[in-house]
């Protein structure tokens, strides 16, 4: 009854925001634990056998883990500092590292986006 009710998000970008940020995250977190690094050899292909993978990953945690820590903290480090600022799809693409992919086919960010929320 007397509990304040917060304000229900007004644009399209507020309801999505925190998917995209959890995006970022994932994506950053998968190359971090995944992608080919000057630490390590190059990964081995993936094979579809999962025991193959886990092994991979074990080795690359076992013999690389202060270097693969040291990423984790630049994570939260972009974390705090660029995914926790975007305030419109435009910067979020720019943190993803797509919006010159986006550009090169649609006139904006909004043009993007309103195609994309179009194609349902």
């Amino acid at each position: 009854p007397g509990a304040a009710v917060a304000a229900a998000p007004t644009s399209a970008f507020d309801i999505c925001r925190p998917y995209l940020v959890y995006f970022c995250l994932v994506d950053r977190l998968q190359d971090i634990l995944k992608g080919s690094r000057s630490y390590q050899a190059t990964p081995p292909p993936p094979t579809g056998a999962e025991a193959a993978w886990v092994a991979a990953m074990r080795d690359r945690l076992r013999n690389h883990d202060q270097a693969v820590l040291k990423e984790c903290g630049g994570l939260l480090r972009e974390y705090e500092d660029e995914l926790l600022q975007i305030s419109d799809f435009t910067e979020f693409l720019d943190v993803a590292g797509v919006l010159g992919d986006v550009l090169a086919k649609e006139s904006s960010a909004e043009a993007f986006v309103e195609r994309a929320r179009s194609a349902e």
